[in-house]
């Protein structure tokens, strides 16, 4: 089931709105970001997914974007746990499971560091 997005944006993900509506093979690569599992992410499997080579991935990734390919990795999978915690009220770990992060503590270190706080106090905030 494929909930809908929320109207609104928060930051720190606001600039990634623009990123999609930047083009279509930036639509391509979230696509391919959001269905892939977390703990399987990696340029490498994202640019065969793209028919390019890791480096034309790269450059193309920080051509198109203020991040490497790494970093838009991460900010598309913590976007897309913060539509979970806005649209939802399932626990942080059942979220962490389900978007395929192996580890529920790193998912909650990384969101902290990119969103500026913990996923329970973004969904106060937010949800």
């Amino acid at each position: 089931m494929v909930l809908p997005r929320p109207t609104e944006w928060h930051t720190p993900f606001q600039a990634l709105r623009d990123l999609i509506n930047q083009s279509n093979w930036m639509r391509t690569v979230f696509y391919h970001v959001e269905n892939t599992p977390a703990s399987r992410l990696n340029a490498s499997d994202l640019a065969a997914a793209l028919s390019m080579s890791v480096r034309s991935l790269n450059r193309r990734v920080q051509r198109d974007s203020p991040y490497s390919c790494g970093q838009l990795m991460r900010r598309i999978k913590l976007n897309h746990v913060s539509d979970e915690l806005i649209s939802t009220t399932k626990p942080v770990s059942v979220v962490s499971h389900e978007l395929g992060f192996s580890d529920d503590t790193s998912m909650r270190r990384s969101f902290r560091q990119v969103a500026g706080m913990t996923p329970k106090a973004y969904r106060e905030a937010f949800g």
